[in-house]
């Protein structure tokens, strides 16, 4: 604040951008709360010349900036339990306990877990990864082994394209669904999908139901593979979840690196159904981990809506252009030339 003298010979106050944005404590509001000291009165002095008047004096306890904190602290006071108000029970509930400032910022978890719990989760999530990547490339060594078996000598590449084509195309609509189901349901679904295509797998007895249940196993470990990493962006802080991105990631890469190996000693030592058998006991404990172990806020969204409000067009946009693309690099430059319309 300054103070500046006019042509007219009278003082004239600046206040600055910054000292508007203060609340200014008026004498009035300072007489209402602070009483008059002994002596002191609030009636113009006569001594001190027209228009002047004197200002009520404060207690030796209270000051200017006490005042101004107790006005600021009773809005704030007014306008906290006005927007309570505004909350859904279960939201109430939570602000009581923890307070209207608290909240799920970027650099802070969501909720607080036990090291234990978090290496338990982690565990699961990183199973349901390793699955997924290990049948990208498990099968590749037991190939000439199913094609003898079935008596195919063309179909047999569709049991590892049916898979990664699935995989890819599914991706996008499983991030969609995540978002109207929740993380936690649209997980389990996956797991449970992954369980069943493998089971078909193992079990198929021709060719043609092989590279169907491969297909499913690749819609479900779309899921898988999409699905944990949203899971590791909901669990855990910016400033941390970047740790366990790698730790999937290395898992990833060990998986494809072991999966051809581990699919010749099944093929060799026991059976190529093994390498679909296998999934079922490990995926089979990652569910039940994440059953009751993930603790994720859930959206409670009715069936018929959810369905509703899924963008069924786009989505189906999304998988033909996708699997467009991956048969023309499935078949170009092999099957058909790369100028065939086909």
């Amino acid at each position: 604040m300054a103070t500046t003298a006019a042509n007219d010979g009278q003082e004239r106050i600046i206040i600055t951008d910054a000292e508007r944005q203060i609340p200014m404590y008026s004498v009035h509001n300072i007489a209402d709360k602070a009483p008059l000291t002994e002596g002191a009165t609030d009636e113009p002095a006569a001594a001190a010349g027209a228009g002047a008047t004197t200002t009520p004096a404060m207690p030796e306890n209270v000051t200017m900036t006490e005042g101004l904190g107790q006005e600021h602290k009773e809005s704030e006071s007014n306008a906290s339990s006005h927007d309570i108000d505004k909350l859904p029970d279960e939201e109430k509930a939570e602000v009581k306990k923890h307070g209207l400032g608290h909240g799920h910022h970027d650099d802070t978890p969501v909720q607080e877990r036990s090291k234990g719990k978090i290496a338990v989760i982690m565990l699961a999530l990183c199973m349901a990864v390793f699955l997924a990547a290990l049948d990208v490339t498990i099968i590749t060594t037991a190939l000439p082994t199913i094609s003898e078996h079935f008596h195919s000598t063309s179909g047999y590449t569709w049991i590892g394209s049916a898979f990664l084509l699935a995989n890819s195309a599914s991706i996008p609509s499983w991030g969609k669904v995540s978002d109207i189901f929740g993380r936690k349901p649209m997980l389990l679904v996956a797991n449970v999908i992954f369980m069943v295509g493998s089971l078909i797998a193992a079990l198929s007895t021709s060719i043609g139901m092989l590279i169907t249940a491969r297909a499913i196993q690749g819609i479900g470990g779309g899921g898988l593979v999409i699905l944990v990493n949203i899971t590791i962006g909901d669990l855990f802080s910016m400033r941390s979840r970047g740790a366990y991105y790698g730790m999937v990631g290395a898992v990833w890469a060990i998986a494809s690196s072991v999966g051809p190996i581990i699919g010749g000693v099944f093929t060799e030592k026991v059976s190529w159904r093994w390498c679909f058998y296998i999934n079922l006991p490990l995926d089979g404990l990652a569910f039940i981990i994440l059953f009751f172990f993930l603790d994720l806020k859930t959206t409670r969204t009715p069936i018929m809506d959810g369905l509703k409000a899924i963008d069924w067009v786009g989505s189906l946009l999304i998988v033909g252009a996708t699997l467009m693309l991956l048969f023309g690099l499935q078949y170009g430059g092999v099957t058909y030339p790369w100028s065939s319309a086909i």
